[in-house]
């Protein structure tokens, strides 16, 4: 018995490391205009951030389209709920500029203009709202710019400052982010031959049926 519990530990192992190579293969390579945001790809596990620094989460930056683009995907909660998002950021050939286009759970839409330099990638919107909205939000242009920013090859920086109507300018509380390889590749392959999962639409993320672990992309993170 002792010694099939070695063996299966074994195999977990190498399971876990083989997926973490092919993984890494995968993930590196992006070419033209994305490329400066190669720092980005991967998973990384956020804290803080919102308005009261109590969000948390993932998100996953993986190259797709040949490493024409990348595509992001995450799950994050605070202290007023919790969702998921998907977007893709590719290079517009038609207005020679860096798009983010993507959606989320709760039905909002964006498409954001990126400008991308080697460690930081900086994301602008502006829209305009004709009437209150539900949440209180009076009428008006809003502008909101995101920077996110590198600290070391494993940590980054993710900051919002928004731009109301009245030009009042408010600065969000920074959330920071810390990359989690080794976490996602070894409880990825421990969970996954175990058989104990089920699927959580709609983008893609998966909950552990015992243990509550979070993952995207066959990589798991604890919540």
């Amino acid at each position: 018995m002792k010694k099939n519990a070695l063996l299966l530990a074994a195999a977990i192992s190498w399971f876990g490391q083989t997926a973490a190579l092919k993984a890494d293969h995968h993930e590196t390579h992006l070419i033209d205009e994305p490329k400066d945001a190669s720092w980005q790809l991967g998973t990384w596990k956020w804290e803080g951030g919102g308005d009261d620094k109590s969000g948390k989460g993932f998100v996953t930056f993986k190259a797709v389209m040949g490493g024409a683009a990348i595509q992001v995907e995450g799950h994050w909660e605070n202290s007023t709920g919790k969702g998921s998002f998907l977007s893709k950021r590719y290079f517009d050939q038609e207005r020679k500029v860096v798009i983010d286009s993507g959606s989320n759970t709760f039905n909002q839409a964006w498409e954001n203009l990126v400008t991308l330099t080697k460690g930081k990638s900086v994301m602008h919107s502006t829209e305009y709202h004709p009437e209150t909205l539900p949440n209180g939000t009076l009428p008006g242009v809003y502008s909101t710019v995101m920077v996110q920013k590198m600290i070391d090859a494993d940590t980054w920086e993710h900051a919002v400052t928004e731009i109301g109507p009245d030009g009042e300018i408010t600065k969000k509380p920074v959330a920071r982010l810390v990359r989690s390889k080794y976490e996602q590749s070894k409880m990825g392959a421990m969970l996954v031959f175990m058989g104990c999962d089920k699927r959580v639409p709609p983008m893609g993320c998966y909950e552990n049926c015992e243990t509550g672990l979070m993952g995207v992309n066959g990589g798991w993170l604890s919540t």
